[in-house]
Formats: C-alpha cells, structure tokens, sequence
C-alpha cells in the first residue's frame, strides 16, 4: 500500500518548484519524508534476555502527518475520557458554511477560523443558557475541520454537547426531549454572527478580501449570503459521547486522509478511497500526484493554530463547576490518565509482534537513544528497522 510519505517523496520537489508553497506546508512535507527514518534519529529497544536487539526510527510528530496520529489523539482522548466527559446523553452538532466563503479562507486561514470557531461558542451559550432550550450551562467540545471527503475546501466546525447543563438548583434536562433546540433559530443566529463579523472585518481591513484584494466584490458576495439556507446538522441524541470523540480524534491529528485510504501511486496519479454519505458506500477518487499534493496542502494549519477548543462546563475556566456537576451526577473525581507510552498503545491495539521479542515473549526495554549525527541521510530506503 503507497504512504503520504512515497508520494511526497516522489513529487513534492518538482511540485514546490512549480507553485508557491506556504512555510506551513514546506515544514509539513519535509516533516513527513523524513518521518521514521535516519534523519530523525532513534532508539534501540531490546529483550531483556538479550533475544532481540532493535533500532526504530523517531516519528515527526507533525499533527498533519498520518504516521504520527493515532497515538497523540489515543492519548487525547484518554485525557477527555477522565477528566471531561460527563456520564449523560449528548449531541453531535456540525455548523458549515456556504462554499462561497472558500476563498476568503485561503487568504485568512487562521483569523476565519478563529472566527467561525468563536460564533459557533457564541451561538450555542446565546441559545441553550435560555430557559426556553436548557435554562443551564452545557459542556461544550468543538473541532474545526477544513476538509470534505474528497479534500475539497469545506470549513466546518463539529460540536459534542452535553444533553443538559449545570445550573444554580443542580443538572437540567432540555425542556424538549426529542431534540436540543431549534435548528432554524440556530442556523439563523449563527449566520448572521459569521456575515456580520466577516463583513466588519473584510471593511477594516483585518481579513484581506480575494478577488484581487478588492473590498466591494468581497462586500456584495457576503450579503448575498444572507439570503442562501446554511447548513447545520443536529443528529439526534447519543447516549453517550464516546463515539463522537473517537471520531474527532480521528482528525485531532494525522491530517485529512488516513494511511488506509491511500490506494496506489501508479504513473504519476494518486487513487484515494472515502465514504460517500450520498450513496452510502465506498468510492475512489484519482488524482494527479500534483493535484493531490496542491489538496493536502490546503488543510495544513497554520502555525500555532488552535483546531480544538473547549467552553460552557468544559471551558478550564469552569473546571470548579464542573467538579460539582461530576459530584451531582455520582462520578468519581476527575484524574489525569497513566501517560500512554508508544508500546502500550501498540499493545492497547493487539500488536504484541511489536512491542514483545518472538523468542521469549518478555517485553522490550529502552536501552538506548540516538541522534541523527553520523547517520544515513533520510528516505533513500532507511525506513524504520524491523
């Protein structure tokens, strides 16, 4: 099966010398060609008996790098699991915008971001703390995605929310059982608090307008959308938020395609698998090993760019109101987790062959770590020893 790594390998240089590539991007490619090889330096495990003797390669740990994923968002999600989520029902709420606002994300990644992130908070707390939806402080996670399913520009925000809230008189329920509040109120809000501050910040200059740079255009196209039906789904309750978590984690790290869904590198085109919510089934994209480049590096974040972030009950600022919420609802008292070390997870997933020396089945120990001085230069075949 082709990686992100083979076919970074085989096309970024020329791609680079063609287009104009962000700092993001560069720092991003480089991170995952020299991921798990000589260039990183690494570590040598071995069996405590002497079976085995094992020298791995160090991962990048770029939050776009699909090699390097799936632990840091485990260990996320450990982390959430003890010390956030509440024992209730929840909802999955997912806020998007019209594909017009595309370019207006290209040129202002971070502060379009930040801002849909921000009206999605303002529009939640403005609405459930109402009696007429909660009366009471929900807790709140959301994730900004940037991507749809076939690496298209698509910027949406996903939200867990607690099926209740935390109130001067203890826990309430939302006042109506089948759902947690009206989805035309909360499109209508929520589009008008994105207009509004897009607009604003479009005239003043703090969000650089496309087209060129010209204002009016960019002015004319924002109230049009004032007049187009956004999108907002509201799924119905879970009992639980264990199942949306999984899935954020899922994109928390290791950008928007999994190693599983890259297919084949073959003359110069990339084939990629999604599921297709239209169809329900599994489809195959190709791409021009270009194209495909010039996709991903869309979806590389910015610098320092905050894609999780936490409010209502779950803000830190409330972690007080939340231990009483914790108390009132019968749990235990929020714990930080055991740190998950890269062979504990492995095992976690049922890799023993990884983690355990064939002959004795005793659990490899850290011996040694090595630096990347003297070594073989990167991704000339010196992946990861086995």
């Amino acid at each position: 099966m082709v990686s992100l790594q083979d076919i970074l390998r085989a096309g970024y240089d020329a791609y680079r010398a063609t287009y104009w590539v962000r700092d993001e991007v560069e720092v991003w490619a480089r991170s995952v060609m020299a991921c798990r090889t000589a260039a990183l330096g690494g570590h040598v495990l071995r069996c405590p008996k002497g079976h085995v003797h094992q020298v791995r390669y160090n991962s990048c740990k770029h939050r776009a790098c699909p090699q390097c994923g799936s632990l840091i968002g485990e260990r996320w999600l450990d982390r959430i699991r003890s010390q956030l989520l509440l024992d209730c029902d929840y909802y999955h709420v997912i806020f998007t915008v019209p594909h017009e606002l595309a370019d207006l994300w290209r040129w202002n990644r971070r502060a379009v971001g930040d801002l849909l992130l921000s009206c999605v908070r303002e529009t939640l707390l403005e609405l459930l703390v109402q009696d007429k939806w909660v009366g009471a402080l929900p807790g709140i996670i959301m994730a900004l995605h940037t991507s749809g399913r076939q690496l298209g520009i698509h910027p949406h925000v996903h939200c867990l929310i607690t099926a209740g809230g935390w109130a001067a008189d203890g826990w309430r329920l939302p006042k109506h059982s089948k759902y947690l509040v009206s989805g035309e109120v909360v499109r209508s809000l929520f589009r008008g608090k994105v207009l509004a501050r897009l607009r604003e910040g479009v005239a003043s200059g703090e969000l650089v307008a496309p087209y060129d740079g010209r204002v009016p255009p960019c002015l004319r196209m924002l109230r049009a959308l004032y007049n187009k039906e956004w999108v907002v789904h509201i799924r119905a309750k879970y009992p639980h938020g264990r199942g949306v978590m999984i899935y954020l984690a899922r994109y928390l790290r290791g950008g928007p395609l999994k190693r599983t869904q890259l297919l084949s590198l073959q003359d110069g085109q990339v084939t990629f698998r999604h599921f297709d919510h239209r169809s329900g089934g599994i489809k195959s994209v190709t791409l021009s090993q270009e194209s495909f480049i010039a996709a991903l590096a869309e979806h590389v974040p910015e610098a320092g760019q905050v894609m999780v972030r936490y409010c209502g009950l779950y803000a830190h600022s409330n972690r007080e109101r939340l231990a009483q919420c914790r108390m009132w609802l019968g749990m235990s008292e929020a714990s930080a987790p055991e740190f998950l070390t890269a062979l504990s997870y492995m095992e976690r997933l049922g890799l023993l062959e990884r983690t355990r020396c064939p002959v004795c089945g005793r659990r490899l120990v850290l011996v040694e770590l090595r630096d990347c001085s003297g070594l073989p230069p990167p991704w000339e075949g010196h992946r990861e020893a086995a």
